[in-house]
């Protein structure tokens, strides 16, 4: 039993090494959740946020969410991990390496060349649109297939936005593009 009182929810939160999805982590944990710490590169900072979340049963799991069978073991380890998903948050996001050298990210029409913009088009809506629909169709399935618990709510799937879908980004309009992508595909 949590201290909430209620059984524990399996949570998986995607970009939990750092920002959003580290606050989300450690939110979760507080209330007596079990949670899947995602990270894709940044394994120590996710060993970390491991660390210092309340309770026990949390693990953390690698994969890289351009990559559609990555996508799938990560939702297989999850699932291994914690018997059931009953939440996933989809808060992992990319800013491409700079291609004018500037803020990180950047890649003004004016001054990124077109191979460049092809590319950081497509690693962008990959990682920020495409991976957490290809994860939402793995965990959804699961939540459909696997009935919650007594007393847990039937599965949340939660996709962290941005201001950025709503207002453009000139000079990352990738990023912006992808998050409003992330907001059509949530509705």
């Amino acid at each position: 039993m949590s201290r909430t009182k209620t059984p524990s929810r399996g949570v998986l939160i995607t970009g939990a090494s750092r920002g959003i999805g580290a606050a989300a982590a450690r939110a979760f944990a507080k209330k007596g959740d079990r949670v899947v710490v995602h990270f894709h590169q940044q394994q120590q900072r996710a060993l970390e946020v491991l660390e210092r979340l309340d309770g026990t049963g949390h693990t953390v799991a690698a994969a890289d969410l351009c990559d559609p069978g990555q996508v799938a073991e990560l939702a297989a380890t999850a699932v291994a991990a914690l018997g059931r998903v009953d939440v996933l948050v989809n808060a992992a996001a990319l800013l491409a390496e700079s291609s004018t050298g500037g803020r990180r990210g950047d890649h003004p029409l004016e001054h990124t060349a077109y191979a460049d913009w092809v590319e950081i088009w497509q690693r962008t809506l990959a990682a920020n649109l495409l991976g957490p629909a290809n994860l939402t169709w793995q965990i959804a399935r699961h939540m459909i297939e696997i009935k919650p618990a007594d007393g847990i709510p039937a599965g949340r799937i939660v996709n962290v936005g941005s201001r950025g879908a709503y207002r453009g980004e000139p000079e990352v309009p990738a990023y912006g593009a992808s998050k409003a992508g992330l907001h059509a595909f949530g509705q």
